[in-house]
């Protein structure tokens, strides 16, 4: 069993895109252009193309620009997130994406551009349970509520569903989280494989 510190130490860190008003790109890391290579500038023998943005940010974008400008004609800062697919090399993947409005420093300097943070999503993938109860000696009623844990409900979902008491509930929680040596809810999910 992986500690939690170690599963996040393994996620990969978001793309990071930094995009003028006229939609060019003009900042990418390095996680950016792994996980959306059409960013990459295409050297032709002439000169370099200009990367492509694939439409689904720039929309982002743009309705970024739209949502935070006053009547005024003054922008706020805010903040939009989405969930997008993209076809990567002739693959469906899916990404979270999230917009910001980043510009010049000050109360009254308006914004001049929109970073967007680019993140994959992974698949949901299904739990072995039949070997989490066998590792942590769980019963079938534990296994029940770290069902319904890992289907994000609260305590009283989950006590209306198995019809028992929220502090019952609270009570499996606790046993479980002490059986699989874990200190929340999100870790218990975490070291789930």
């Amino acid at each position: 069993m992986e500690h939690l510190y170690d599963i996040i130490r393994k996620r990969l860190p978001p793309g990071i895109l930094i995009i003028d008003f006229s939609n060019r790109l003009l900042y990418s890391n390095r996680e950016a252009l792994t996980l959306l290579p059409c960013l990459q500038p295409a050297e032709t023998q002439s000169k370099k193309k200009r990367p492509v943005i694939p439409a689904e940010i720039l929309r982002l974008c743009e309705q970024m620009r739209q949502t935070s400008t006053d009547t005024d004609g003054s922008v706020n800062p805010g903040k939009i997130e989405t969930d997008c697919s993209l076809m990567i090399g002739g693959e469906k993947q899916y990404f979270s994406l999230r917009a910001f409005l980043i510009g010049g420093h000050g109360r009254n300097s308006d914004a001049s551009h929109t970073m967007v943070l680019v993140e994959k999503v992974a698949e949901k993938h299904d739990y072995n349970f039949d070997n989490l109860k066998k590792e942590f000696c769980l019963s079938d009623r534990e296994m029940d509520v770290v069902r319904l844990v890992c289907q994000g409900l609260t305590n009283r979902a989950i006590a209306e569903k198995l019809f028992i008491s929220e502090y019952t509930v609270k009570d499996h929680i606790k046993k479980i989280m002490a059986k699989m040596k874990v200190a929340s809810r999100s870790e218990m999910v975490a070291v789930l494989k």
